[in-house]
């Protein structure tokens, strides 16, 4: 999160910049990965740089933290909920969301937990 801070807003961003930024990194952390995805591919095609990530089942470096919860036994619903994630693998209840930043650190907390002992 930190990295975004002084980080102009997307469409106010270059190509080039938004291709370091994605392409550089050394992954993209996410709670449902192929949404997420998706509205990147919006955001781009809105912006005039539909073709800046190619095909839209274009492969990022990515951890989807939706999976790893499903994988690791957590729930039984492959479409688990980051407020259900959130409870069964951090013991946080009442999660309640949907604001960026408070399911970035989410994920990103889930990331640490589910990837603890790997």
């Amino acid at each position: 999160m930190q990295d975004l801070v002084d980080e102009p807003y997307f469409t106010r961003m270059d190509a080039d910049r938004i291709k370091n930024l994605l392409m550089g990194s050394k992954g993209v952390v996410a709670h449902n990965f192929e949404y997420d995805r998706n509205v990147l591919q919006d955001q781009f095609w809105r912006v005039g740089k539909s073709r800046l990530l190619g095909d839209s089942k274009v492969l990022l470096t990515h951890f989807c933290t939706q999976s790893a919860t499903f994988q690791a036994g957590y729930s039984s619903n492959a479409n688990v909920s980051l407020a259900h994630a959130v409870k069964s693998v951090l013991g946080i209840d009442g999660y309640q969301g949907h604001k960026a930043q408070d399911d970035a650190l989410a994920a990103a907390n889930l990331f640490l937990a589910l990837t603890e002992n790997s």
